[in-house]
């Protein structure tokens, strides 16, 4: 769409408006094209949701945790069902729930359960996907108390240092973590880590290639997500028919070309280009094994930021795809999914391929 709006620019300058018209209709057309697409998605959702609501054994496909979670919740809301009496109800990660959860919370609060919420602000890293962070709304209702976490069970004062020193710097916060005095912990360059923590899907293809000979076994969890995008890609090459509905959305490889070129398509961007780099087959290969790895003592996990939440290695470095200074300081859930990926370290922490920490900024340690 960009693209098509540049060139219509480009041919007004130039004095070529039966150009610029053309432009003009396939701008129209897109538009037509995502109306279309709008309704049968929707059609598709209203299809999913009743096959999913029939009985066991009539519907055509498998009800899922959150299918039968969100029939219970809105049960409970009509008076089809009625909760347990508990005394307690705890929330763990709230800082992630969904609006489904956050009612199934309240409902209970609202029949006598004293609730218990629990989770870090600071790693909300699922906006993207529809996610609340229930604990600020909570935290605003009347009669709540709240508990603040500040001691590190993880990582020693130097990596809570740093930690510190980039949440003052993007995420605005005075609030100080403070390091486990029993653990020893650094900041500093390793050639081995125990794990490579990446932005992007694309950072961890080229994350797994350098490290093909390091003489260590590579565990990529992602792996065989990651070899069906390739296929997907492939086969839009190849005029075939994508496997996978992320993909089947493209009419040509012309299509996906254009959306990689815009910044939501970046990553698509990035795969296209190792593709070119490493020819297609190999790479799905290469993460098939990737993925079936079992790491041992001495091998290595190349994960995404995301990926890495809730885990933790002895030795973390930080891959060189992490966003720029310019994007990072404009986007809170970026400074929040570094945050994630830096508090994964134990012992020793390297975020130095990180642009943001090899050129720009001064970490106070």
């Amino acid at each position: 769409m960009e693209k098509l709006k540049k060139q219509k620019v480009k041919d007004l300058a130039e004095g070529d408006p039966q150009a610029a018209a053309s432009c003009d209709n396939r701008i129209a057309e897109y538009f037509e094209a995502g109306e279309s697409l709008r309704k049968e998605i929707l059609g598709n959702a209203k299809i999913l949701w009743t096959e999913m609501n029939k009985s066991p054994g009539e519907g055509k496909l498998p009800i899922t945790h959150d299918v039968y979670l969100k029939r219970y919740v809105e049960g409970v809301a009509e008076g089809k069902f009625s909760l347990p009496s508990v005394q307690f109800v705890i929330l763990d990660e709230a800082q992630d729930s969904n609006s489904v959860t956050i009612k199934l919370l309240n409902a209970f609060r609202d029949n006598g359960a004293q609730s218990i919420v629990v989770g870090d602000h600071y790693q909300q890293i699922y906006e993207w996907r529809g996610t609340e962070n229930s604990m600020k709304k909570i935290l605003e209702s009347p009669g709540v108390s709240s508990a603040t976490l500040s001691q590190s069970f993880r990582f020693g004062e130097e990596i809570a240092t740093f930690v510190n020193a980039y949440m003052t710097r993007y995420l605005n916060e005075d609030f100080r973590i403070r390091g486990n005095p029993t653990i020893g912990s650094r900041v500093g360059e390793t050639a081995r880590p125990d794990a490579i923590i990446c932005r992007t899907n694309a950072g961890c293809l080229e994350a797994l290639y350098r490290e093909q000979g390091s003489g260590r076994r590579v565990y990529v969890p992602k792996g065989k997500e990651i070899a069906r995008m390739i296929e997907d890609i492939e086969a839009l090459r190849e005029n075939k028919r994508p496997k996978t509905s992320a993909f089947q959305v493209f009419r040509d490889y012309e299509e996906l070309e254009e959306f990689s070129e815009t910044e939501e398509g970046k990553q698509i961007s990035m795969l296209i280009k190792m593709i070119d780099k490493y020819e297609g087959e190999n790479l799905q290969r290469t993460l098939a094994r990737a993925g079936e790895c079992r790491v041992a003592p001495g091998d290595v996990t190349i994960t995404t930021g995301h990926g890495s939440k809730g885990l933790e290695w002895n030795k973390v470095s930080l891959w060189e795809d992490f966003p720029s200074e310019d994007k990072l300081s404009k986007n809170e859930e970026e400074q929040r999914l570094g945050y994630v990926a830096m508090t994964r370290a134990k012992h020793l922490l390297d975020p130095f391929l990180w642009s943001l920490f090899s050129e720009t900024v001064d970490v106070g340690i």
